[in-house]
């Protein structure tokens, strides 16, 4: 029931395969209009060890916080106009360990559906503090800062046969950060794909990626690859999608390298399981440059009641021949009260590797959260 606030890392691994198995036609778009508003507002308590993950003197807060989250979209014909915008309001029981925070979200969105495929374009805003970011995205460690993040891109898919895609997009960053041992930047990723359908379980495809990195005050870091791959449906319940290809490093002399990730999907009526591990180009804090980084997720969902469901998401990632990493770990049991109102806790784990040494920090957290999603 709660909205996330999490925009998304600057990566577009081509191995993922967007879509279901099979190459339906995306049909005629309605001509009819409408507009959809939702909104949610999680509220939350939050104790943590180590909000700026320290790794010599780690001191605590309690957070108590909340997340309005806003979503209109209006649809007329073959094409839908969108807007996401979340603001998170945080309180800090200590400001000298962390500060007080208002952080915004706001994405805005165009697509345009027809009989063979669509087009996408968005443009996101969005500044999250480090302690927040995910396993993909390195921030330097003992520092309360914040990272801004903006984005724009956009993705073309056709169907150039009834078992034949083809898909292609691209997207560019510019990311600033508060601290000064963390380099702002530009990132550009474009990426290509052809899929074919062989039968009904099982597709294959190519794709090519490319990747520059510029950080201010530096050269320019330039990754170009390839990837085959293949998408098996096992049953309803259970899929796979694996692939690997050669990429090349072109700064420095140039070397090459292999990239490819591993999806393993299960779905069940009351159990839902998601494993990934992913090699790919990275960031790197200590290079100021790309990498090879090294991930592994997993996500897991049951069903106890109804209204009552647990799960579990960890995941690690790191920079191969480098010494950083992060990991976390979190589990959350949630009760849905009411059609608007959900009641949530969870626990959460957090470490994270640097050249200073290992930072960690425990984390609980109560949230209400009301949503509305139709008004």
């Amino acid at each position: 029931m709660t909205v996330a606030v999490r925009a998304g890392s600057a990566a577009l691994m081509v191995g993922s395969v967007v879509g279901a198995m099979g190459f339906a036609s995306s049909g005629a778009a309605s001509a009819q209009t409408r507009t959809i508003y939702s909104v949610a507002v999680p509220v939350e308590v939050e104790r943590d060890s180590n909000p700026a993950m320290s790794v010599v003197s780690p001191r605590g807060t309690t957070w108590l916080r909340a997340r309005p989250a806003f979503t209109a979209r209006y649809v007329a014909g073959a094409e839908e106009y969108s807007v996401d915008g979340a603001l998170s309001l945080e309180k800090s029981s200590d400001t000298s360990v962390a500060r007080d925070r208002i952080n915004p979200r706001i994405r805005g969105t165009w697509r345009r559906t027809d009989d063979v495929g669509s087009t996408e374009f968005f443009a996101l805003a969005d500044r999250r503090p480090f302690r927040a970011l995910s396993i993909d995205e390195r921030v330097p460690a003992g520092v309360d800062g914040t990272r801004t993040l903006v984005s724009v891109g956009g993705r073309m898919i056709r169907d150039v046969s009834e078992v034949t895609r083809m898909e292609a997009g691209v997207r560019q960053d510019w990311e600033r950060n508060s601290a000064s041992t963390l380099p702002d930047f530009q990132r550009t990723l474009v990426d290509a794909r052809w899929m074919r359908e062989e039968d009904e379980r099982r597709s294959w495809y190519l794709a090519a990626n490319g990747d520059v990195y510029r950080p201010d005050g530096a050269g320019s870091s330039e990754v170009a690859g390839l990837l085959a791959g293949v998408v098996q449906q096992f049953s309803p319940e259970l899929r796979f999608d694996i692939n690997a290809g050669p990429m090349h490093f072109f700064q420095g002399g140039g070397r090459t390298d292999w990239q490819g990730t591993a999806r393993f999907e299960y779905s069940g009526d009351r159990l839902r399981v998601a494993l990934e591990a992913s090699r790919a180009p990275s960031t790197s804090i200590a290079t100021a440059g790309l990498v090879v980084g090294q991930e592994f997720r997993v996500r897991a969902s049951y069903d106890i009641t109804r209204s009552t469901n647990a799960e579990l998401t960890a995941g690690h990632g790191r920079d191969r021949g480098m010494p950083t990493g992060r990991t976390i770990a979190t589990a959350a049991v949630n009760h849905q009260l009411s059609a608007a109102w959900t009641v949530s806790a969870r626990a959460s784990h957090i470490s994270q590797q640097s050249v200073e040494g290992t930072a960690r920090a425990r984390l609980l957290t109560i949230a209400l959260t009301y949503s509305h999603p139709d008004f």
